[in-house]
């Protein structure tokens, strides 16, 4: 009786997670996309070579495909129902000079709209609920893009309101 009654629960669950719109706030996947392997946010042990290297491109990991390791790519994302995700561009400020901030996010969101124009059939950019909406109503993956971390702006409400 007790395994029918977490049958029933499971599945409910499963019913309820699968006919929802499913949001995960945060993911710095697209470090993974352009740095080299084990390089966790371009980050790097000596300061000097940090700056001598950003911006580091498409040395990452195909996130197209499903990977041993790491939380996110878009096998998994179809495969677990996440409808729509706040993708970080996330620098790591205390490794770069401050105006090189504003270069690496914008290396970031580059590399996201790159990954969306390769894969149209499978995710979009999204700016508005209505876009996600839109996006998972059409079997897409909706890419919300976000900045992690006011220094990303360089002290300059211009350069936010340039982002996008």
């Amino acid at each position: 009786m007790a395994n029918k009654q977490e049958q029933d629960i499971k599945d409910k669950a499963r019913k309820l997670h699968f006919n929802s719109i499913v949001v995960d706030t945060h993911a710095d996947t697209i470090s993974r996309m352009i740095d080299p392997p084990n390089n966790t946010h371009g980050i790097h042990d000596d300061p000097d070579q940090a700056r001598e290297h950003y911006p580091i491109e498409d040395q990452g990991v195909d996130i197209s495909k499903r990977l041993e390791d790491g939380h996110l790519d878009l096998p998994r994302i179809f495969e677990g129902g996440l409808g729509v995700q706040w993708w970080s561009c996330f620098v790591y400020s205390g490794y770069i000079a401050k105006k090189e901030t504003v270069d690496r996010s914008l290396v970031l969101i580059d590399a996201l709209k790159r990954f969306e124009k390769m894969h149209p059939e499978q995710i979009g950019l999204a700016l508005t609920a209505e876009d996600c909406r839109n996006m998972v109503k059409q079997g897409k993956h909706a890419v919300v893009p976000c900045i992690e971390g006011g220094h990303a702006i360089n002290d300059n409400l211009a350069i936010l309101r340039q982002y996008w």
